[in-house]
């Protein structure tokens, strides 16, 4: 169906960009829009590049956008999205059905046996007897002790903890070294805006009771216990400060106690015990570090036997949630994926089950050589334009440009994906004689992994993202920017665009994850990745936080669909970001034709359209502006901008120059 279906006007989305205060009135964009059938020819007057620099690039593509029905977002993540899936269900299928002779343990092996369990698998059966076991087993636990032995033994072999237990961190203040830590309560509902509005409640009270409905309860047993579930959990996350978790505050949450210690804090909970069923000898824990003080004090709290069915009945939807998708239709929930399809169930198991092996296929047919080649030569490009950019920074002390540059250059670039692993024969025997029993087998052996991991050096290069996922990210701790090989297709990257094209998509990528190395949080580490905020002296800290300040200010002013603000200061850091990449990939530009072809494309990468109740939830919950600000907040604040499109005062696009921003 066409997406513009299921949006109130697509230029409320797409095409209404925000003003600055101060500047002329936003003009109603001029558009004619026919629905009346899907043969009827759309009729749209595009927006000039001075008005709206989005629109003018992207508005066609955004007018002729189609999607499967129900989709609330289009655009060019999505695209690449759907590309890659494609490829990757061409690499698996080929494995499956290939009659070649996989050696085991290889990614071959590995897959092929994985995905032809899933084709023959039978909910009806299998799905019925998993559930019974470990319902059986949650119905069994006749004490706290009885209820976290089964939590562990499901967070072990199915990667469902209803109670949070340990795991292993990097010490954010020497990053050469491990931490056990406490984790975060993790569930299927959104847990960090859970008691923010009484709609919100519903919304979970509504989820709960209809899992337990699914479960085979009556009405009156599940309105009750989903009740009971949702006071409890917002008894826990009402003292949680989200913000200082998300926000990644590391003194705040860094909370060092030894076993004893935690022991006394935790009355309802035997810590030392509670550490072995994880897994861990205690004798090699002197430390244990507690992300959220008021978090873990609450869950012991509400681990009481006066609670234990209440737990017990949130134990099962969590499963429940986690694994519809594998189990007979009657136990279906609204968020389950029907699968008429075998070959997707079996695809998609098989990519999230055996992420590394999917993803090292995928590198190995599509990273190639050639890419490779010109991605590197790019990011050495990049490497000197932004040290000049840093040497040519005002705001920075010379002791500050000396510090910064210095964490620059010990700046690791991994690009594709990680080096194929070591193929392991025993790794065969993870598969085992039934699809579940494969699946507990491969989680028990990722958790059994982890814990070993204690007493080594963290591999801080070590990939979490799969090189499949279309994305970039930069790591603090590892002081390393990561760029899959999914993100390298058009528009971001085309070997066959000339490249400054690419420059402006996955050039300004690149720099964007550079930024944040630079940024509010990632000015808070060293060049060796070490949580040391006096790294940087307090003169060019306080610099920063006036230049951070007139960003906020600067954003604040720009709204969607008229009326909405943008949230300056939730997307500061990418804000800040956003701007210093584009000003890094400016300067490398030789002339006008470089510079036109960057804005380009660097508006095209950002083509997406949300459904309007999505875009309106993301002004107060996403880090990024939205994607139409993303581009004409920045692009305005560069006079290279105002002198290739011919912006003048009186446009809508037009900023004075005392008001355009500069993160450099």
């Amino acid at each position: 169906m066409k997406l513009k279906r299921i949006l109130s006007g697509i230029a409320s989305v797409s095409l209404c960009i925000g003003v600055l205060s101060g500047c002329q009135a936003a003009a109603p964009v001029k558009e004619t829009i026919t629905e009346a059938s899907s043969t009827e020819e759309n009729v749209f007057e595009v927006p000039r590049a001075q008005d709206d620099f989005y629109g003018y690039v992207n508005a066609q593509n955004l007018i002729d956008i189609s999607t499967d029905y129900g989709y609330v977002s289009a655009g060019a993540f999505d695209d690449i999205g759907l590309q890659v899936d494609e490829q990757l269900q061409e690499i698996i299928t080929s494995i499956a059905y290939s009659d070649d002779e996989y050696e085991p343990g290889s990614n071959e092996q590995m897959i092929r046996d994985l995905y032809l369990q899933c084709l023959s698998y039978d909910r009806e059966t299998e799905g019925s007897e998993v559930f019974e076991e470990v319902f059986a087993n949650i119905d069994a636990c006749e004490s706290i002790e009885d209820l976290l032995s089964t939590n562990v033994e499901l967070g072990s072999q199915y990667g469902i903890f209803a109670v949070p237990a340990y795991e292993l961190q990097v010490n954010p203040y020497d990053t050469s070294e491990y931490l056990v830590c406490t984790s975060i309560i993790n569930s299927f509902l959104t847990l960090e805006t859970l008691g923010d509005t009484e709609a919100n409640i519903s919304n979970a009270y509504d989820q709960v009771s209809n899992l337990l409905i699914n479960l085979g309860y009556d009405y009156d047993t599940s309105t009750s216990s989903a009740r009971s579930i949702i006071q409890m959990l917002t008894s826990i996350t009402n003292v949680t400060d989200y913000d200082v978790l998300m926000n990644n505050e590391v003194d705040e949450i860094t909370n060092l106690n030894s076993i004893d210690e935690l022991d006394d804090m935790l009355t309802n909970i035997d810590v030392a015990s509670y550490l072995e069923l994880c897994g861990f000898d205690t004798s090699e824990i002197s430390e244990i570090n507690v992300f959220s003080v008021e978090q873990i004090q609450a869950i012991n709290d509400a681990l009481t036997l006066e609670n234990l069915e209440t737990w017990k009945m949130y134990t099962k939807c969590c499963f429940l949630a986690g694994f519809s998708s594998y189990m007979p239709d009657y136990y279906a929930t609204s968020t389950s994926t029907n699968y008429v399809d075998t070959e997707r169930f079996a695809f998609d198991v098989v990519n999230s089950t055996l992420p590394i092996q999917v993803g090292e296929e995928f590198v190995e047919r599509y990273y190639t050589e050639e890419i490779s080649t010109q991605l590197e030569a790019m990011c050495a490009d990049i490497k000197v334009a932004y040290i000049d950019m840093i040497n040519n920074c005002e705001w920075l002390s010379s002791s500050g440009k000396v510090s910064m540059i210095e964490k620059f250059n010990n700046i690791t670039f991994c690009l594709g994906g990680p080096e194929a692993h070591e193929i392991n024969a025993s790794d065969a025997l993870l598969i085992g004689d039934s699809l579940f029993e494969t699946i507990r087998n491969i989680k028990a052996n990722e958790a059994f992994e982890h814990i070993q991991k204690l007493n080594e050096a963290p591999d801080l290069l070590e990939w979490d993202m799969a090189p499949q996922t279309v994305n970039a990210c930069f790591s603090p701790p590892a002081n390393a920017i990561f760029i899959t090989a999914a993100i390298l297709n058009a528009p971001f990257f085309d070997l066959n665009s000339d490249y400054y094209t690419n420059l402006g998509g996955l050039g300004a990528v690149i720099c964007h994850e550079l930024s944040h190395a630079f940024d509010p949080m990632g000015m808070e580490y060293d060049s060796s990745g070490n949580y040391n905020p006096e790294w940087v002296s307090q003169e060019d800290r306080d610099n920063l936080d006036a230049i951070q300040s007139s960003v906020i200010d600067y954003y604040n002013d720009f709204t969607i669909l008229e009326v909405y603000h943008v949230d300056g200061e939730l997307t500061a850091c990418e804000n800040l970001a956003d701007i210093g990449s584009v000003q890094c990939i400016l300067s490398m530009c030789n002339n006008e034709d470089d510079i036109r072809a960057l804005f380009i494309n660097y508006a095209c990468i950002w083509e997406m359209l949300f459904h309007d109740n999505v875009i309106l939830e993301s002004l107060t919950e996403d880090v990024h502006s939205p994607a139409s600000t993303r581009v004409n907040a920045v692009v305005s604040c560069f006079d290279e901008f105002y002198e290739i499109f011919d912006v003048s005062e009186g446009d809508q696009m037009y900023v004075r120059p005392e008001n355009r921003v500069r993160r450099w």
